[in-house]
């Protein structure tokens, strides 16, 4: 698409910033219901940073009706390949600011060293 195509929404739903750019934590408190798609998320940014060995993740999870659109990769900050969205310091600090959780653990992931779960 030359234009980003149009997210159709059913009755009832809304679109969702799910986990901001800047920074690697949910964007909804858990009194919401897509909570527990944010902590998901959080723990696939947590498993692409491993499997990446610790080099990039995907950020900014927006989206609606199950569809994601518009993320941002977060790499290194001395590559300049994925333009303004990536945001040096939520790169930096992921490891300090991610928080582990319930889907973190199912996936067998280590808690950084700074963490606990």
């Amino acid at each position: 698409f030359l234009l980003e195509e149009q997210i159709p929404l059913q009755d009832g739903e809304s679109f969702v910033k799910y986990i901001h750019n800047g920074s690697p934590q949910p964007n909804l408190g858990p009194n919401k219901p897509e909570y527990y798609i944010c902590l998901f998320l959080c723990a696939c940014q947590h498993l692409q940073y491993i499997k990446t060995h610790c080099t990039a993740f995907v950020s900014d999870f927006q989206g609606a009706g199950g569809l994601l659109t518009d993320a941002q990769i977060m790499t290194l900050p001395l590559h300049r390949l994925f333009g303004g969205g990536n945001v040096d310091t939520s790169f930096q600090n992921f490891s300090q600011e991610h928080q582990c959780n319930v889907f973190c653990q199912w996936m067998d992931l280590n808690v950084f060293s700074n963490n606990e779960l």
